[in-house]
């Protein structure tokens, strides 16, 4: 974790040290990137809106592998991490989700870059899938040690899978 903070903070020293008033956009120019960037994607953010209201009111959750399968993924507890982050309860983010301390530098370095210095992605995608490949480590980890009785490592009885299983073995 601490190397991966280092290394992104050292790359971004390295990028501000590098023509950095010749290199930042106007502020107009970003806003124009950010908008655009949303107008390219409107149709996926108004499918997952809708996603999410409708698996929060149909199973009280927002996790579609947990809902399928009852099995919590490697993403639970990320939300309430990120609200306990903002509120700067630090130990509560951490038992909610120890990967988010590494998602988060990693999003604000992955804006950065995108929207401010437009760099090479190179070294944003190998961030990308080594923090991805700690996450699931983590993952595995947590379902080793608090899976099935501690939140938020718990099994989803109301699950599709489960419902369909027990329906069809009382069909006759």
């Amino acid at each position: 974790v601490l190397f991966i903070l280092r290394f992104l903070i050292n790359t971004l020293l390295r990028h501000l040290q590098q023509n950095f008033w010749r290199r930042i956009p106007t502020l107009k120019n970003i806003v124009k990137n950010i908008y655009n960037d949303i107008m390219h994607i409107k149709t996926f953010i108004i499918i997952f809106i809708i996603a999410f209201i409708s698996l929060n009111l149909l199973f009280h959750k927002i996790c579609l592998i947990s809902i399928i399968t009852g099995f919590p993924c490697p993403g639970c507890g990320m939300t309430r991490a990120f609200v306990n982050l903002l509120t700067f309860h630090f130990k509560d983010a951490f038992y909610w989700s120890p990967s988010i301390f590494l998602w988060v530098p990693l999003l604000i370095y992955g804006i950065l870059n995108r929207y401010i210095f437009k760099c090479s992605n190179k070294i944003f995608t190998i961030l990308l899938c080594i923090t991805g490949i700690i996450t699931i480590i983590i993952y595995i980890v947590r379902m080793i040690t608090l899976y099935p009785d501690n939140a938020p490592m718990v099994y989803y009885e109301n699950n599709i899978m489960h419902l369909l299983s027990y329906g069809l073995s009382h069909i006759k």
